[in-house]
């Protein structure tokens, strides 16, 4: 009986995990768009447009 306590445990588990995984990338990505327009719009005057990754 209680492994399968801990078996139901473990599945809420990563059913929570992966909630917040997918939270977290939803705000990387949508991050990532609006810092490349701030980039380009800030810099929108000079003629080469620099993008650093990482």
């Amino acid at each position: 009986m209680t492994m399968d306590l801990y078996t139901h445990v473990l599945e809420d588990k990563k059913q929570e995990a992966m909630s917040k995984l997918e939270s977290a990338l939803d705000d990387v990505f949508g991050a990532g768009d609006s810092i490349a327009e701030e980039k380009f719009n800030k810099e929108k005057s000079s003629k080469v447009v620099q993008f650093n990754v990482g």
